[in-house]
């Protein structure tokens, strides 16, 4: 569950940075490099307040090894971390988690 990319109607796009037994941790990427951090309940996903968030062929990203492409999703689950087929600026192709990017 930490480390999965989800998305808010209100705060956007973030990734899931703690799970507690009564509370889901998320920090939003905000907007002008602000990040927020807001608690939903353990349940925000099934409720549908939180909506997993796949990104899409052609996004520019951060991987393990610097700026990428994501090339691909490899695998599509409602509550495993998603692999993702990303390719570096130097041409390098490499398969990594939600979390990592």
């Amino acid at each position: 569950m930490v480390g999965l990319l989800v998305r808010h109607e209100e705060y956007g796009e973030g990734r899931v940075i703690a799970k507690e037994p009564a509370a889901l941790r998320v920090r939003f990427f905000g907007q002008n490099g602000n990040p927020l951090i807001q608690e939903f309940g353990p349940d925000a996903l099934k409720q549908g307040f939180l909506k997993r968030l796949n990104l899409e062929t052609g996004r520019v990203c951060r991987g393990p090894d610097g700026p990428c492409v994501v090339k691909q999703l490899l695998n599509a689950s409602p509550v495993a971390l998603q692999t993702y087929k990303i390719e570096y600026e130097n041409g390098v192709s490499n398969t990594t988690i939600e979390a990592e990017l």
